[in-house]
């Protein structure tokens, strides 16, 4: 290999989840560019960058790998980092240091826990950023509705507000599909891709539309990911909490007693994974999970309780929820509605 000045080298870190396919993207571009005889696999571990034991038998990445390809007059330094929670620090320490990542998304999953991770390390570093949706030709995959798990995610808040990328979202596939196109046709390959002008596309004014509220965002990144990113739905009524003597189920988690029958407490949270189920005198009752800032509950509607509040067992938005509190031997404490009520409609006492 040739011995390159400076600013003709380039570092690229490979960023994202595990098994969304870093390591046979990299080894894509290394045969693509010429420095590798034949395109690496994973599965039988002939994978350029997973070259330790543990990584072969494992058939993942756990350290940073570094490849090298020449294009053009540049030398471009890959690094393949691991995707996995425990192992993702190591992505974290490359990103300081390259001109850019790429950040690898798999078509069918979409954006998984590590993806928002790197990305916002990526944030955290400024560190330029372009998004591979790779496994397109596996069966469910769909670039769009990656795409639009991105921006519900908040991953791509840096290019706008969420409103205006989802206006804008069919546009950018059509552009997508154009360039795809192109290169089916020999027009630029797998490195001339992010070469093209597109000066046009430079120029062009994101949409003036009004930007989602919280309510929509926070059910947007909870749906996506399974948990909030951008703030939590009670963090607005901490203080009425506090006033209403609400407790948290880190409090109930060192319950060692039930209440009493006719005794309640005050908790409160978001309502999810509802289950509506029939007894066996053929009556209506739920079950469901009560999340508040520090975790989360069981939550029971008992036949009675559901016949009054049944419906509101289903609301979307904080609640108030007054139950009593059951501890059984050998498992976690649960809670049985006897009164739910939308927080934001719920009056303190002596308050007007």
């Amino acid at each position: 290999m040739k011995i390159y000045s400076g600013e003709n080298i380039r570092n690229v870190a490979l960023v994202g989840h595990g098994h969304a396919g870093k390591t046979t993207l990299a080894s894509a571009m290394l045969f693509t560019a010429g420095a590798a005889p034949r395109l690496g696999r994973v599965d039988d571990g002939s994978a350029v960058t997973d070259y330790d034991d543990e990584e072969i038998a494992r058939k993942m990445s756990i350290s940073v790998g570094a490849a090298v390809v020449e294009w053009g007059k540049a030398k471009i330094n890959i690094l393949d980092t691991p995707g996995f929670n425990m192992f993702v620090h190591e992505a974290k320490m490359v990103l300081p240091v390259v001109d850019a990542a790429i950040v690898v998304v798999d078509g069918v999953a979409g954006v998984e826990v590590v993806t928002q991770r790197v990305w916002n390390y990526c944030e955290e570093y400024k560190t330029p950023r372009l998004i591979v949706v790779n496994r397109m030709d596996r069966d469910r995959a769909n670039a769009e509705r990656v795409l639009e798990s991105l921006i519900k995610s908040g991953a791509m808040d840096s290019l706008g507000r969420r409103a205006q990328l989802m206006e804008v979202l069919d546009k950018a596939m059509d552009r997508a599909q154009k360039a795809q196109r192109d290169a089916e046709s020999g027009q630029h390959g797998l490195f001339g891709v992010f070469q093209q002008d597109d000066a046009e596309a430079g120029n062009e004014k994101l949409p003036n539309v009004p930007d989602w509220d919280e309510h929509t965002r926070l059910t947007a990144e909870k749906e996506i990911l399974g948990f909030f990113i951008s703030g939590h739905p009670l963090e607005k009524y901490k203080d009425k909490l506090q006033d209403l003597q609400a407790l948290s189920t880190a409090d109930l988690a060192g319950w060692k007693n039930s209440t009493g029958k006719d005794e309640t407490i005050a908790i409160a949270g978001i309502i999810a994974n509802v289950r509506v189920l029939k007894s066996k005198r053929g009556d209506f009752y739920a079950q469901a999970t009560l999340e508040d800032m520090s975790g989360t509950i069981d939550m029971i509607v008992f036949p009675e309780a559901y016949k009054r509040i049944g419906d509101k067992v289903k609301l979307e938005v904080p609640v108030l929820v007054k139950a009593g509190v059951r501890i059984e031997e050998g498992t976690n404490p649960k809670i049985t509605a006897a009164e739910i009520m939308p927080l934001a409609r719920t009056a303190i006492a002596g308050k007007r």
